[in-house]
């Protein structure tokens, strides 16, 4: 029931509700800005327009139908899905919802493991920096 408990809203929600918030109603384009996104939502829509893994990366300017390997495949039919049934809004919640669940955790994972708030707060600010060198990346 412990391991249970450190998914639950209790001890992040509030925080949960904040970070939606954030990202969906005072900065959506950011989630949109990377290229990152587009290359996830379009190998999905890719594999569902085709039926399989791209194996080449159609999508480059400079070097066209070069090997390329997908390596988020289940991120890919996600976002692909999302974008298929709500076109960017879709992907944009979908990214929203994942990145907020993730900082979320890692607060509530600092808080179970004994931080207190305001440790948990600067872990957090730790997690997101993470968070968006990797979402830029």
């Amino acid at each position: 029931m412990s391991a249970v408990k450190l998914f639950l809203p209790a001890l992040g929600g509030w925080f949960f509700l904040y970070l939606l918030a954030l990202f969906l109603f005072v900065r959506p384009l950011l989630l949109l800005g990377d290229g990152g996104s587009c290359r996830h939502f379009l190998n999905g829509v890719y594999f569902f327009e085709h039926w399989h893994i791209p194996t080449t990366n159609y999508m480059s300017s400079l070097s066209p139908n070069a090997p390329a390997v997908t390596r988020c495949l289940i991120g890919d039919l996600v976002s692909g899905g999302a974008y298929l049934l709500w076109h960017l809004n879709g992907v944009v919640l979908l990214a929203a919802l994942a990145l907020a669940l993730a900082l979320t955790w890692s607060y509530q994972f600092a808080r179970a493991r004994g931080l207190g708030v305001l440790s948990g707060l600067l872990l957090l600010v730790v997690a997101t920096m993470a968070s968006s060198m990797h979402w830029s990346a």
